[in-house]
């Protein structure tokens, strides 16, 4: 993500999936920062050979494709995306046989930031559920992913905060440098967040030994990661704060979430590729997120 750039922002969006949520992160995208935004809908065909088919195919695939764009526009402007913001054309629709790949040719085509989706309809409010694509695309991808929970509440006039996400402390130094290269590009403060799922399995004559000691490592930690960030930006406002309980679920109730947080998270690197690898607690916490959260790939800090 070029910080001198405006942001490159690909939505999967397909016009018979109910829910604008990563629509609406768009456009509190867009209220943020400059912001160019496109959507994408695939059709996956996985037993055509789509070199194959006639031209009465292409002629079919054209007209959807022309209604879709028709659809995505009322979309975006019911979610509020600004026509500025609009990229042209501001939508494709391709099919083959992996959604997968097709979104990932998609952001490779549009050169895009960061790919956005909603949860499924299942989820609900105020919580995330990945699709298989999604999954799929956790563990796979090496492109940032905007996840948005069902009916977020977003500040009207855009991200107010970035808040980074640490489990364990060895941090993923690529993920704190964009941490402080987006907040820096969105103008806003930072939180530095260690979440602690505290050892239940232990003997109970030793979990409050154990939960003390660990709060104490954890905020030594927080403490050295703000000085570090402050010594290096010295007009960066960072604050610190710890997320504790028995299981991800009840620390993530810990913090308090403002209507303008936005929650980054690292991921884990898979030898030496840039991509999303999300462990077993990222994937908690995103099953868990309250505000809109971005993951991004391993080794890939925004420059």
């Amino acid at each position: 993500m070029d910080s001198d750039a405006p942001l490159r922002v690909l939505v999967a969006w397909h016009p018979n999936v109910s829910g604008n949520e990563a629509l609406e992160f768009a456009a509190w995208l867009c209220r943020t920062t400059p912001t160019l935004v496109r959507t994408v809908s695939i059709v996956v065909r996985p037993w055509l050979n789509l070199s194959k088919l006639s031209s009465k195919y292409e002629k079919h695939l054209a007209k959807e494709a022309h209604r879709a764009k028709n659809q995505a526009k009322k979309a975006l402007a019911d979610a509020g995306v600004p026509e500025e913001c609009w990229y042209d054309p501001v939508h494709t629709l391709v099919d083959g046989s992996s959604q997968t790949a097709l979104l990932n040719e998609q952001a490779a085509e549009f050169d895009a930031s960061i790919i956005l989706f909603g949860s499924q309809g299942a989820a609900h409010k105020g919580s995330f559920l990945a699709n298989s694509t999604v999954e799929a695309l956790l563990h796979s991808s090496p492109y940032a992913l905007g996840l948005t929970p069902r009916g977020p509440k977003l500040a009207k006039h855009g991200v107010k905060r970035l808040t980074v996400a640490f489990t364990s402390m060895q941090p993923e130094e690529d993920t704190l440098a964009t941490a402080v290269r987006l907040a820096e590009r969105l103008g806003v403060p930072m939180r530095v967040l260690a979440i602690l799922r505290e050892d239940v399995d232990t003997p109970t004559s030793l979990q409050s030994e154990l939960a003390h000691s660990s709060r104490e490592d954890a905020l030594s930690f927080l403490d050295q990661l703000r000085d570090g960030i402050v010594d290096k930006h010295p007009n960066m406002t960072v604050e610190t704060e710890l997320a504790y309980g028995p299981n991800v679920a009840d620390a993530m109730e810990t913090p308090r979430w403002k209507k303008g947080d936005l929650l980054l998270i690292g991921s884990t690197p898979v030898g030496a590729l840039e991509r999303v690898f999300v462990g077993s607690t990222a994937g908690e916490i995103l099953r868990n997120i309250k505000t809109p959260a971005i993951v991004i790939p391993a080794g890939k800090a925004e420059h």
